[in-house]
């Protein structure tokens, strides 16, 4: 009977033993971790101090280093900040003043030394894309604008940077359609890119005094640059309008009393203002001005 109880005891206690030894062997066998994370892409403008980044997380107890290489090359990166831990660690690449020449994929590269074996783990990478705001936008006027000849309007954007940037015109405040305009893009000496837009249109008289405005932007600039012109739109005549003592004069004779004081007014819209002459009747010699006045009408 007593035989009988222990081997239930022993059938009982096996399953628990197997489990912890298996346990044990598992976590003997487990390869430390060592994890190497970088965010995929940084935006910096070229000029202004950019950090990049890496985190570093270690399960194995051991001690680990860090270290910044740029694109494929085997040099480190100066500035590059190492990082001497048992657990976790950030670290970070300072570029006080980039250029566009350190556009470029950055890699984080982590070393743990062992006695057995050394462990190397290369993060995926940042892309550094730098950016250059314009130095200037400018609208610059070819020549005269005159109410129904075609004429160009230049926007000029210059010394910014990546190359594809977006230009819009604007009209009175409405969008132009891009079959109004026309682009050509240039490289400076220092990578940097500038464009001239070209806006073709017919003004009209409503155009005098309006507002053409151009607009140039990039996803990756902190603002949009606008500019913006008062139009300056030449018309002639296109209203007229006569009045004899504060009334409209249409086609047709005025009825004056004789020897009473004629007085005439002439308005005329224009751009520039129009020239008014005075013809007929007993004036003598040429007037130009607005309003004239004939004292002591005698009848012909």
């Amino acid at each position: 009977m007593l035989k009988e109880q222990d081997t239930m005891i022993k059938q009982q206690n096996l399953p628990l033993l197997l489990i912890c030894v298996g346990w044990l062997v598992e976590t003997l066998g487990a390869a430390p971790a060592l994890v190497v994370y970088q965010p995929p892409r940084i935006e910096a403008e070229v000029g202004h101090p950019v950090v990049l980044s890496c985190t570093v997380n270690n399960t194995g107890g051991q001690f680990f280093s860090g270290v910044f290489y740029r694109g494929n090359s085997e040099l480190e990166v100066d500035g590059s900040v190492w990082c001497l831990s048992r657990d976790s660690c950030n670290l970070s690449l300072t570029i006080e003043s980039p250029s566009l020449a350190d556009a470029n994929v950055y890699y984080c590269e982590v070393n743990m030394p062992s006695v057995e074996e050394a462990r190397t783990v290369k993060g995926s990478g940042t892309q550094l894309s730098l950016y250059v705001q314009p130095a200037c936008i400018e609208i610059q006027q070819s020549s005269p604008l005159v109410s129904g000849r075609t004429a160009t309007l230049d926007c000029k954007v210059s010394g910014f940077y990546p190359r594809n940037a977006s230009v819009l015109w604007f009209h009175r405040g409405t969008p132009v359609l891009p079959g109004s305009v026309t682009e050509n893009i240039t490289m400076n000496d220092d990578g940097t890119f500038s464009l001239l837009s070209q806006y073709n249109f017919s003004p009209t008289v409503k155009d005098d005094n309006a507002e053409c405005a151009c607009q140039a932007s990039h996803p990756m600039w902190t603002q949009t640059n606008r500019t913006s012109i008062t139009l300056n739109v030449s018309y002639g005549p296109v209203t007229m309008n006569l009045t004899f003592d504060s009334e409209v004069v249409t086609n047709g004779p005025v009825h004056v009393t004789n020897g009473s004081t004629l007085n005439l007014t002439c308005v005329a819209d224009g751009n520039p203002k129009p020239g008014i002459q005075w013809l007929g009747g007993s004036i003598k010699g040429v007037h130009h001005a607005e309003s004239l006045s004939i004292p002591a009408v005698q009848s012909l």
